[in-house]
């Protein structure tokens, strides 16, 4: 799901490889994300959660708001 995510915003910013802010982000943050699995602490996901997450990644359901997309954005001076 990490590099899911890491690729996805990658491609969204048109840069080879980026590492996904995890410590500066929220839950709304991620589009899609389910409100009963913990943001906060992802390496501490149970099997269910872990189940919920991959079977998004797979349905490619899972994206970055477009007011993170802005704010990480101008965070890294990026130009449109």
């Amino acid at each position: 799901m990490a590099k899911y995510l890491a690729d996805k915003l990658a491609k969204k910013l048109n840069r080879s490889q980026i590492a996904v802010p995890w410590t500066q982000m929220k839950v709304g943050d991620i589009i899609n994300w389910p409100s009963d699995v913990n943001f906060a602490s992802v390496f501490l996901l149970n099997t269910n959660d872990v189940t919920k997450l991959h079977n998004l990644v797979r349905k490619d359901k899972l994206d970055f708001s477009t007011e993170f997309l802005i704010k990480y954005k101008k965070l890294l001076n990026i130009k449109d």
